[in-house]
């Protein structure tokens, strides 16, 4: 059987940021006018994107992220313009699988990232999902199993894994990974056929930097050369020590079970959290006491926050209180490295970089308090600041 070379670029990944965007909100959707406003609105987004998403790249990603939490919130508008068909019957797929099949038939680059989008566990966290939109599109075909072949991109784009797993298929995989193939295609072939629709204003709409507002005041005046030039001293006067602090935050003991963690709430958060109406951090003891979690309390400056979700987990032994606050989407957990083998330094924030998440660590009485972010690690001191104001 013939297969795409590992890693290859697929058609799909040569077209513009825009009609990428408008293949999959028309799939999610069903309906040319409702796929139209979603694009405009995750474009529009970019406005209020992070200082974290700088390249082109990253903001792609950031435009494909908000047609996948559109598609997870529903969308109430009414549209005159009825369903078109096929698109409506993926439209009526239940989640996770019409995102799966969305992303795996709309989106360019490695399906790594597309997990990542979707929240999903890795490359083989779609399979499962894209089974079962494949199946409910396809109720009388049969399908292979195993999850690697599952992720077969007839047009092209495999991973290496994938590549290599449809290489070895045998005699009795061979046929059905073919159908696979085969019912892939079907649907794959109009999808890049589509195009931008007239009059809706897509066409002029671009993956531009988020604007900066001009530096006022304090931030004006110390961009000074005067300034800078007092800052560049003071650096080079305390370098060795800021190295030397570094060099103790990146082997703090215990940051291999905070990352995990953080890994751990980062894909649980949309899904387990509890909503809340908004509420000050400060407030919630009596809600973690009824889940279990006594004596609860948030670091200094942290009380006046606004929760939107919390939940109460156990993770490797430790119970763990989690929530969700409106400043910057940001995760907070709480629990006490007494109850294993934990040990942390009574000190102050511990601040470093965990892939594409800003991360801040206290261990405080007997609580250690994790907070992160999507964005820089530069971005996490001032919030810090700003929670005491």
């Amino acid at each position: 059987m013939e297969t795409s070379s590992p890693d290859s670029s697929s058609p799909q990944s040569q077209v513009s940021p825009v009609l990428e965007a408008y293949r999959i909100a028309l799939l999610l959707t069903g309906r040319p006018l409702a796929a139209a406003s979603r694009v405009r609105d995750a474009f529009a987004s970019l406005a209020g994107a992070p200082s974290s998403v700088k390249n082109e790249e990253s903001r792609r990603a950031w435009v494909l992220r908000q047609l996948s939490r559109q598609a997870r919130e529903g969308d109430s508008a009414q549209h005159s313009v009825e369903p078109l068909e096929p698109w409506a019957r993926v439209a009526s797929l239940p989640e996770p699988g019409r995102s799966a099949f969305a992303f795996f038939q709309g989106a360019g680059g490695s399906l790594n990232e597309v997990a990542k989008i979707l929240d999903l566990t890795g490359e083989e966290g779609l399979a499962e999902p894209l089974a079962q939109a494949r199946q409910a599109l396809a109720p009388e075909q049969y399908f292979p199993i195993e999850p690697l072949l599952q992720l077969h991109r007839s047009w092209g784009g495999d991973s290496a894994e994938v590549a290599r797993a449809v290489a070895g298929v045998d005699e009795k995989t061979g046929p059905q990974l073919a159908a696979q193939s085969a019912f892939d295609a079907e649907w794959h072939k109009p999808v890049e056929s589509m195009i931008l629709p007239a009059g809706e204003g897509l066409e002029e709409l671009r993956l531009q930097e988020p604007e900066e507002d001009a530096p006022t005041g304090l931030r004006a005046i110390l961009r000074q050369p005067a300034v800078l030039a007092i800052g560049v001293a003071l650096l080079v006067m305390f370098g060795v020590g800021i190295f030397a602090a570094m060099q103790r935050m990146d082997g703090f003991p215990g940051k291999e079970l905070i990352a995990d963690l953080i890994e751990d709430g980062e894909t649980s958060a949309e899904t387990k959290l509890e909503g809340i109406d908004s509420t000050e951090a400060g407030q919630l003891s009596d809600w973690f006491l009824l889940k279990g979690f006594e004596n609860f309390s948030v670091p200094s400056g942290f009380e006046k926050m606004k929760a939107i979700g919390c939940r109460v987990f156990k993770f490797e032994g430790y119970t763990v209180a989690q929530i969700a606050l409106e400043p910057r989407n940001a995760l907070l957990f709480v629990f006490r490295p007494s109850e294993g083998d934990l040990r942390l330094e009574s000190s102050g924030w511990q601040v470093y970089q965990q892939d594409d998440w800003a991360v801040a660590v206290r261990k405080e009485g007997e609580n250690c308090y994790v907070v992160s972010f999507m964005g820089d690690s530069d971005d996490m001191p001032e919030f810090l600041r700003s929670a005491g104001k």
